[in-house]
């Protein structure tokens, strides 16, 4: 099997856990939304971007960081109530004779990943696949690439078509999403079992998202965010779809069951 291996490496990344209001805290990887978005940001042309998110394909996703900083910051809330709260008028932006931007401010603790390091790999077909890689020989992004947070910049990337094969392999060498099996690839024979071995807590992590009343409505994969050794089924170490001793767990982000 013949798989797109995007390497992504950056100073700095924030993958926020959703739900957090007075903490920020970050998964070690990104999510397939966020994977998704800085391929779409890669290919950059809207008719190639449509053409990606409509084609039947996989993804996984494999990293790590050198460690886990905290900042101590001040957000600021623009909820009509908390400009009140403040400034004890909506018409009124002065304190103390100065003129502040609008809304209250809230104290929150932001966790940011220290060198992250990203392994994307991407399953689909060969012309989808050669239009991504020609994107990357040929930047004329939307943006400048970042990870999650537009401040995030990243620093290097680098690209390969990689063969996989399935063969034994005892590590994750890094953290990784774990698919419910309803939404894995060709990823190994007992994966049932072997999905079920695996510890670790599921989240629903988000992929593709449609736009509804102005809003982005995503789609979720249940996944358990995973990195350590790989167990054992039946007393023996099952045969994973691996590149350099890396498994890779491929997930269906959209596949032609799920009207994709």
């Amino acid at each position: 099997m013949k798989l797109l291996r995007i390497e992504v490496k950056a100073s700095t990344a924030h993958f926020a856990i959703p739900f957090f209001i007075f903490e920020r805290k970050t998964f070690p990887i990104p999510m397939y939304s966020t994977a998704i978005g800085l391929i779409c940001n890669i290919l950059s042309d809207e008719s190639k971007i449509e053409s990606f998110l409509n084609s039947e394909f996989s993804m996984a996703i494999v990293g790590n960081h050198e460690g886990v900083v905290e900042e101590y910051t001040w957000l600021r809330n623009l909820e009509k109530g908390s400009h009140v709260k403040k400034f004890k008028s909506l018409r009124n932006r002065e304190i103390n004779h100065e003129i502040e931007h609008p809304g209250g401010q809230m104290p929150t603790r932001i966790q940011t990943l220290v060198n992250p390091r990203v392994d994307l790999f991407v399953k689909a077909k060969e012309d989808v696949l050669e239009m991504i890689k020609q994107s990357l020989e040929n930047p004329g992004y939307i943006s400048r690439i970042h990870l999650g947070r537009s401040e995030d910049t990243v620093d290097e990337i680098n690209y390969e078509l990689v063969n996989c094969e399935k063969k034994k392999v005892f590590s994750t060498g890094g953290y990784t999403w774990i698919p419910s099996p309803e939404f894995a690839d060709e990823v190994c024979d007992n994966y049932n079992e072997l999905y079920q071995e695996i510890i670790g807590a599921s989240y629903k992590v988000s992929s593709i998202y449609t736009i509804q009343n102005n809003k982005r409505i995503f789609d979720f994969i249940p996944a358990k965010l995973y990195y350590g050794s790989i167990p054992m089924i039946h007393f023996d170490v099952p045969e994973i779809l691996s590149w350099n001793n890396i498994p890779i767990f491929l997930a269906k982000i959209r596949k032609s069951d799920r009207g994709g």
